[in-house]
């Protein structure tokens, strides 16, 4: 794989906190330059049954306001403590959201063959197994990562942990769009044509809202529900 491959990356994209100290940007998770973002939230669970609980519900389960750049813990604050929830997952697309997403992706690339996949460098990867054996080192300004080529139906294979692990980045070849999941975050990132992006917003099984890469992603990004 060639090193000129990740060149992109670190070109379109901002470094982490690079902005201001006390603020961080989607252009520092994910590159700048596409036509259009969505901001897939991860779901919670009702604790027992399983049940998926939209970051929308909880918002108004919580008398707040639902919007693309809400945080949980401003949705949930005074509340998460008394309900049966637990909270959405970090750092990893849920495995169910991930199938629904790369059949959506599949359909607006003409590389479906050529994929790219990036893992943080901390999950702790076997290099000693296939697919990783031949895995580049991509060094970004916030995170560290491993990369592979694959197909896009190896989204939901990379990994032999017990729990599922999707991909920090991944995208193909053509860069026709470009998804972004960071290890402190609840929610992933996905830039592409206005199209496909279109298709993430209007699919019922995701709760995704329109995104752009000067939206706030820290703690304190939420400018309806924050304190």
């Amino acid at each position: 794989m060639d090193k000129s491959t990740f060149r992109w990356l670190h070109e379109s994209m901002d470094p982490l906190w690079g902005r201001r100290k006390d603020a961080n940007y989607v252009a520092s998770i994910i590159p700048k330059g596409f036509l259009a973002y969505a901001r897939i939230l991860h779901p919670a669970y009702e604790k027992g049954s399983n049940r998926e609980i939209s970051w929308s519900e909880m918002a108004k389960y919580s008398s707040k306001q639902a919007h693309a750049e809400m945080q949980w813990h401003q949705i949930t604050a005074a509340k998460s403590e008394s309900t049966d929830i637990i909270p959405p997952i970090i750092g990893s697309l849920p495995e169910k959201q991930t199938k629904i997403l790369a059949d959506i992706l599949r359909k607006h690339t003409e590389t479906p063959s050529e994929i790219y996949f990036a893992l943080w460098e901390g999950l702790g990867l076997d290099f000693s197994k296939t697919p990783w054996k031949n895995a580049e080192k991509l060094e970004l300004s916030n995170r560290h990562y491993y990369v592979i080529q694959s197909t896009l139906d190896a989204v939901t294979e990379l990994c032999t942990f017990e729990y599922f692990q999707s991909p920090g980045l991944w995208w193909p070849k053509d860069r026709a769009w470009c998804t972004a999941t960071d290890i402190d975050l609840m929610c992933t990132y996905v830039g592409g044509k206005k199209s496909c992006i279109e298709m993430i917003l209007k699919d019922k099984r995701l709760e995704a809202f329109p995104a752009n890469p000067n939206h706030r992603v820290d703690r304190e990004g939420d400018p309806i529900n924050g304190s």
